[in-house]
């Protein structure tokens, strides 16, 4: 078995994330796995030398726009072939069914889209308008199985139902996070024990609705909260995130980080996670607080999957901030707390969320009944 991963960025944002954790789960299961970036997406080198020294390869693509249509799938068909793959799993949204073609033509039987999110972010409404409905079609004629991280993700990319593969984090990942560490970088933000840190980590920007949670963050401290705020994150609005906070009077309250690699210890920093967005796939953030013990604050309006199902969401309906202070408030005082972050792992590792469950879920489609070795290494 030989697996292509292909995906256009392998070290930032979410889905190079969740696809690099499914490719270190398949290493570990002895699956011979390669990975794509696109050109002026160079992985970090502490990523390409985890791949090496896994024995895998990981390719640079020219991206649609640069190679061209037919030049675009003539690349993945030439990668194919030569490399003799056994299937494809593709992570690029709307270029799922156009990876497929060239796939396809090299004689790759296994086709596996993945939907990563129920809204494509990175196109104009104009495109988003001409292209959502033929790559539905075009996916469910190209390929030959369908994964997604929630049923509103699989709807969007597919017009059809997936096999759900949540986007897991290894618990040895959780475990390995050094308690002593966040608590130092606690104190270097700024941020005493008498107050509640609540955190953001993701783009700030778009669907994602990062101001909100400034509003937010206002409200509570009007209600006597002593509440501070940590938003780390990409945003082409830094100026604008600045300047509302500065006007609400807030500097000293809320943290404008940027982007951070560090976001496991930040959230070891937070007393809650908290996220207003309209639409999220599944959000590897949200599942590693939960993971954590961390209570979460989220609109009602995401995927039920960013629900880990055991007593850590308050889902809130609507964007009125005050509001969200009173839900939030009145929750606090009747208990809502982190929970022990060795139960919360205990109750996630017998669910559908962990990383066994997942990855024998995805052996199973690229084996198509063949034998195969089980998930070793999980708990």
């Amino acid at each position: 078995m030989k697996i292509l991963m292909v995906e256009s960025d392998l070290d930032k944002g979410g889905i190079g994330s969740v696809v690099m954790t499914l490719y270190r789960s398949l290493v570990l299961c002895g699956i011979s796995c390669d990975l794509t970036y696109y050109e002026g997406n160079k992985p970090a080198q502490c990523i390409l030398e985890e791949i090496k020294k896994n024995g895998s390869n990981v390719w640079k693509l020219r991206n649609i726009k640069s190679a061209g249509f037919w030049g675009y799938i003539s690349q993945i068909q030439k990668l194919c072939k030569t490399n003799e793959y056994t299937a494809v799993h593709v992570h690029t949204s709307l270029l799922i069914w156009i990876v497929g073609i060239g796939a396809r033509l090299a004689g790759v039987k296994k086709i596996v889209g993945h939907a990563h999110g129920a809204k494509f972010l990175n196109y104009s409404q104009r495109v988003l308008f001409l292209l959502e409905p033929i790559g539905k079609l075009m996916n469910q004629m190209v390929c030959t199985d369908f994964v997604s991280c929630s049923q509103a993700s699989a709807e969007y990319t597919f017009g059809k139902k997936a096999v759900f593969i949540p986007n897991y984090i290894p618990f040895k990942d959780i475990e390995g996070i050094s308690i002593s560490t966040a608590e130092k970088l606690r104190r270097q933000l700024g941020f005493d024990e008498s107050m509640l840190v609540f955190g953001y980590m993701g783009s700030l920007d778009g669907v994602k609705k990062a101001d909100f949670i400034v509003e937010v963050i206002e409200e509570l401290r009007k209600k006597d909260i002593d509440a501070v705020a940590l938003l780390a994150g990409n945003t082409q609005r830094k100026d604008y995130f600045q300047t509302l906070i500065k006007e609400k009077g807030l500097e000293k309250y809320i943290k404008l980080l940027g982007f951070r690699k560090d976001c496991d210890i930040l959230m070891r920093v937070i007393d809650y996670y908290i996220t207003a967005s309209e639409s999220e796939g599944m959000s590897v953030s949200l599942v590693q607080a939960q993971m954590l013990g961390k209570p979460c604050i989220t609109s009602s309006l995401l995927s039920p999957e960013n629900d880990l199902k055991i007593g850590l969401t308050l889902k809130i309906d609507g964007y009125d901030s005050t509001h969200w202070a009173s839900e939030i408030k009145e929750k606090i005082n009747s208990g809502f707390k982190a929970k022990n972050e060795a139960e919360a792992i205990s109750e996630i590792s017998e669910s559908e969320f962990s990383e066994k469950v997942a990855i024998n879920k995805l052996l199973n489609i690229y084996a198509e009944g063949e034998c195969r070795k089980d998930a070793r290494g999980q708990k």
